[in-house]
């Protein structure tokens, strides 16, 4: 099963994953229930060890969110395997677009235009057929 992205947060190859996380957690909408209300848009944060910095749990905690994040040093493992599975999934379908794996745009704003182009397409695709 291929996952839909509901937040995409474009930046330099050189930033670390811990850094947009809370700006990718506040972009994420709210989602009509099963009684087409609108819920909280994120309950729960699930991560690895690159997300599991004390700003992100603490952004979790003013956000009233439950941090599931692993530790940066932590030797356990998270157990994380099949959610991410459903992660990694998403990255290999888009990776199939071209100006997604190689980045030609010199504005980040055109960047962040075409992946959220490529969700678009992946969503289209994983609705419709």
């Amino acid at each position: 099963m291929t996952g839909i992205p509901l937040a995409i947060v474009t930046t330099p190859a050189n930033v670390n994953d811990s850094v947009p996380a809370m700006r990718a957690v506040d972009r994420v909408p709210r989602l009509p229930d099963a009684k087409e209300r609108l819920c909280r848009p994120v309950r729960v944060l699930l991560g690895d060890k690159a997300y599991g910095t004390p700003r992100n749990e603490r952004g979790c905690r003013r956000r009233g969110i439950t941090a599931l994040l692993a530790r940066p040093r932590s030797t356990w493992a998270t157990g994380l395997g099949a959610v991410r599975y459903v992660v990694e999934r998403a990255f290999a379908c888009l990776g199939h677009c071209r100006r997604i794996k190689l980045c030609y745009e010199k504005s980040e704003a055109h960047f962040q235009a075409f992946n959220e182009l490529a969700t678009v397409g992946l969503c289209a695709q994983r609705l419709y057929g």
